[in-house]
């Protein structure tokens, strides 16, 4: 699972199609963290993970930049 931050409060999950890029994009969940910061977890097969990660981190996503990385185990659930 994947975890993209920073993003515009504006982003909905179809603004997320850009995972899609990398491969199948199982499920999408949007958020608030503890800040009132929109968060999302995004479910892909490992390899598709990590090259959405290696190339969407510190990308632009709806004029933000974002910070996308690994969830942590405990997060999404």
């Amino acid at each position: 699972e994947i975890s993209p931050r920073d993003w515009s409060s504006d982003v909905c999950s179809s603004d997320l199609s850009a995972f899609a890029e990398f491969g199948e994009v199982k499920s999408v969940k949007m958020g608030k963290d503890g800040d009132d910061n929109p968060i999302g977890f995004v479910e892909m097969a490992a390899g598709a993970a990590d090259e959405a990660i290696e190339q969407l981190n510190e990308s632009e996503l709806d004029g933000n930049e974002i910070v996308v990385r690994k969830a942590k185990p405990d997060e999404g659930n």
